[in-house]
């Protein structure tokens, strides 16, 4: 696959975006120097060089089969790092020993035609930052064979769906059966963490009734 690699950039993100006008997906895109690499809602995400892995997968899906996609690229990351101790709190964070150590963005843009253009960023922390409040998986990763391994896993989503991928995304649930902080519109409230469907959506419990989430934050200090 083919590999754009900078010295720096503001964000692989809007590297990738920009490659995709002239440049056929898929590709990925990397840099020694992030001036300002984000994560979900805006968010800043810490990337130290020799520390992080971070990199910006370009490609492309059709419109109406992306539900659950960051869910299955969190599950692909995992089974590729093949550490038992590793959860997915959904939707797309990494986490270990209940810190973060890694989280997935994905960007979209429409074409006139049903495809979209897809920006899927990743980020992972490979070893404790010089913050010790980041922390790292302690190991490092060869971007080739992670490719490689998460391209595999797109090609059986974007034919099958999340179903294919969601009893294994269940076992790995980070909180599953526990009760959570949640936000959803604004509102904090306590739930129990049930599960996630077939389409992705998170389920809950308050009292006895079940609710299902698409736009929903779980709220953890690490």
């Amino acid at each position: 696959m083919k590999h754009f690699h900078f010295e720096k950039l503001g964000s692989t993100q809007d590297k990738a975006f920009e490659l995709l006008v002239e440049h056929e997906p898929p590709f990925f895109v990397t840099a020694d120097y992030h001036v300002s690499p984000r994560g979900r809602r805006g968010r800043a995400w810490h990337y130290e060089q020799g520390r992080s892995l971070a990199f910006s997968l370009a490609c492309q899906m059709p419109v109406t089969g992306l539900e659950g996609l960051s869910l299955v690229v969190g599950l692909s990351l995992r089974n590729y790092l093949a550490d038992e101790n590793l959860k997915l709190k959904w939707p797309n964070d990494l986490m270990l020993n209940d810190s973060k150590v890694g989280g997935v963005l994905i960007e979209s843009r429409s074409r006139p035609s049903s495809v979209a253009d897809l920006a899927i960023g990743v980020g992972i922390n490979c070893f404790d930052m010089s913050d010790e409040s980041y922390k790292g998986i302690q190991r490092n990763i060869n971007i080739d064979d992670l490719m490689i391994f998460l391209m595999r896993d797109l090609k059986d989503f974007e034919n099958f769906g999340f179903s294919h991928f969601h009893r294994d995304f269940e076992g790995v649930l980070w909180k599953r059966g526990e009760e959570i902080d949640l936000v959803v519109e604004g509102e904090l409230s306590r739930v129990l963490l049930k599960s996630v469907d077939e389409k992705g959506r998170l389920v809950t419990q308050d009292n006895t009734k079940l609710r299902l989430h698409l736009n929903a934050e779980i709220i953890h200090e690490s």
